[in-house]
């Protein structure tokens, strides 16, 4: 079946939560929209859920890497 669906989920402080949702909800929205994914942020702990297609997290991963420089 094509496209399954799975979730990987990543440590990645709260203080750099906000550069991930971004002004307005704008960044976690196009990071979404880009790669085709669903973003958790669990408040309350360092926890970013990422679930989709395995390409589609790897790829949205990487941008998050680069958008708080690490992960």
């Amino acid at each position: 079946e094509r496209g399954l669906a799975e979730t990987i989920v990543y440590v990645i402080p709260q203080k750099d939560h906000g550069r991930i949702i971004g002004k307005g909800r704008a960044t976690i929205k196009d990071l979404e929209t880009s790669y085709k994914v669903k973003i958790a942020i669990d408040k309350g702990s360092d926890n970013v859920g990422l679930s989709g297609g395995r390409r589609g997290i790897e790829a949205c991963a990487t941008r998050i890497s680069q958008i708080v420089g690490y992960i």
